[in-house]
């Protein structure tokens, strides 16, 4: 960073990165951010999909022989990058509420908004953080959307905008929620 410029590195080919951030001792609803580190792979991580954000990028690995993993990196306001702290990521890191056992189901799918996330899983719930709202606090982890899981939605389909949020069902029914000054709900 020089003069207030951020300047890239850009590659001439594509090439293999064997490292991504992981905290390891992060658990639901606690940040240690100060222990997060580098780690290498010792594993090939196969990418099923990746979201993209105005300004934050996620990517899924669901791979049959060991449990999904979700990847974030990019700017981390409104704690959409899902890691407890408003941190910017250089580099992927692995979410690490996502990465225990927590949650039933595989994933299924990731979608990311302007300043939300949301993951989905083979059972139909959604797990949502950020924030799509102008007022109100900020969702720094994942959450269990319950007003969806308690009231038996399935959801098989998740995408996010700008502010908004919108899930579909199995039952073809659509859920959104969030800004509506246009029309978008």
């Amino acid at each position: 960073m020089t003069a207030n410029k951020i300047a890239f590195a850009n590659e001439k080919s594509f090439c293999k990165r064997t490292t991504f951030r992981q905290a390891p001792n992060e658990k639901l609803y606690s940040s240690n951010d100060k222990t997060a580190k580098v780690i290498d792979l010792n594993e090939d991580i196969r990418i099923q999909q990746v979201a993209c954000g105005k300004h934050h990028v996620l990517a899924l690995e669901a791979e049959s022989d060991r449990p999904s993993r979700v990847f974030s990196w990019g700017c981390g306001n409104y704690g959409v990058l899902g890691h407890g702290a408003q941190v910017d990521e250089y580099y992927p890191r692995l979410i690490g509420t996502l990465a225990h056992a927590h949650f039933a189901g595989a994933a299924r799918s990731v979608a990311a908004g302007q300043l939300c996330s949301l993951f989905q899983t083979t059972n139909g719930h959604v797990y949502y953080w950020g924030k799509h709202r102008s007022v109100g606090e900020a969702t720094m982890r994942p959450t269990l959307v319950d007003v969806l899981a308690n009231n038996q939605h399935n959801v098989i389909h998740v995408a996010a905008g700008g502010q908004t949020v919108v899930c579909c069902t199995a039952n073809a029914q659509t859920v959104a929620w969030g800004q509506g000054g246009y029309g978008e709900l």
